[in-house]
C-alpha cells in the first residue's frame, strides 16, 4: 500500500485511505466477537452452559471450539469482557477454560463475575482478569494491549447485579459499545456519563429499542444500531408483533437508516 501510494504521488493522483472497517460477527444472544486492524474482542461470548431451559442461545459446540482453541476469526482476539453475572452473559466455568487456552487474552469483569473464577477452577489464570470497581459515577478508562476501555455504570432494574456498558475504542480508532441488559432511565444514563457519547457501533437489547427508543439518540451517537438479546424460543408474548420476526421488525424499524440486524450465529457484517 505505501508503495502503491508512492507511485499514485510522483504520477501527480491523489488518492484517500479508507479507515479500518470494524467487524461485528453475532455469536450468541448477547454475546458478539467484534474486530478492527486485526485486534478482536469478546462480549459476554464464551458461554457453555444452559441455565434457562433453552430460553437464550448459547454458542454451538463448534463456535465454542474454535474460540477456545483461537481458531479462524479468534485468532486475533486480546480481550474478552462481559457485562454482568447473570448467567445468559457470563459463564465462569467456560471463561476459566479460555483463559487456560488463551493466556494472552486479558478479561475485564464484574467484582462478583471476577469472584466466581476461583470457584470455578481458576488458578493462576485468575491473572487474566480484573475486576472493574467504580468509585464514583463517572466511567472508568482502562488502557489494556492499545485498546482504550471505558466502562459505565448502566441501570439493570432494580435488585438486579451490577451491570456495565463497555465502550472499546480499538487501536484502529473504530469503537464499539455494549449496554449489556438495560433498564436506564435517560437521567441515569446522564448521571453515569452517557451523553450523546459517539461511537461506530452499539451493541444494545431489542427491548430498549421497543420500550425507550427516545433515550437512545440521547445518550449515544451512534452511526449503527445493532440489536440485541433475541430469545432462542418464541415466547406468547411476542405474537402481538407478529411474532419473533415482528419483534426483530420493530426493534430494527426503531432506527431504520442506522439499525443493523446481525443475529445467525458467526454472521458478521463490517461497517
Amino acid at each position: 500500500m505505501k508503495k502503491l501510494g508512492l507511485l499514485l504521488a510522483a504520477l501527480g493522483i491523489t488518492h484517500t485511505v479508507q479507515a479500518e472497517d470494524i467487524t461485528v460477527c453475532h455469536i450468541a444472544n448477547a454475546g458478539f466477537y467484534v474486530e478492527s486492524g486485526g485486534a478482536g474482542v469478546l462480549i459476554d461470548a464464551v458461554m457453555q452452559r444452559d441455565a434457562y431451559n433453552g430460553q437464550f442461545a448459547l454458542p454451538s459446540a463448534g463456535t465454542l471450539k474454535d474460540i477456545n482453541e483461537g481458531n479462524n476469526r479468534f485468532s486475533n482476539v486480546k480481550l474478552a469482557v462481559a457485562t454482568h453475572i447473570h448467567a445468559d452473559h457470563f459463564d465462569a466455568a467456560a471463561s476459566v477454560q479460555h483463559m487456560k487456552q488463551n493466556p494472552m487474552v486479558r478479561y475485564l469483569l464484574t467484582p462478583k463475575s471476577f469472584d466466581a473464577l476461583s470457584p470455578a477452577g481458576a488458578g493462576e489464570e485468575i491473572s487474566h482478569a480484573a475486576a472493574v470497581r467504580h468509585t464514583t459515577d463517572t466511567p472508568v478508562t482502562i488502557k489494556q494491549d492499545g485498546f482504550t476501555v471505558d466502562v459505565y455504570q448502566v441501570d439493570h432494574g432494580e435488585k438486579a447485579p451490577t451491570n456495565f456498558g463497555y465502550k472499546i475504542t480499538f487501536p484502529s480508532g473504530k469503537s464499539v459499545f455494549h449496554t449489556g441488559d438495560i433498564t436506564a432511565s435517560l437521567e441515569s444514563l446522564k448521571k453515569h456519563g452517557l451523553n450523546k457519547t459517539q461511537v461506530d457501533v452499539l451493541l444494545i437489547p431489542f427491548w430498549y429499542l421497543l420500550q425507550n427508543s427516545a433515550n437512545v439518540p440521547e445518550a449515544w451517537n451512534a452511526s449503527t444500531i445493532v440489536p440485541t438479546h433475541f430469545m432462542a424460543k418464541e415466547q406468547e408474548w411476542m405474537a402481538q408483533y407478529g411474532g419473533m420476526e415482528g419483534v426483530k421488525k420493530l426493534a430494527q424499524n426503531a432506527f431504520p437508516e442506522k439499525s443493523v440486524l446481525i443475529d445467525e450465529e458467526m454472521q458478521c457484517k463490517s461497517f
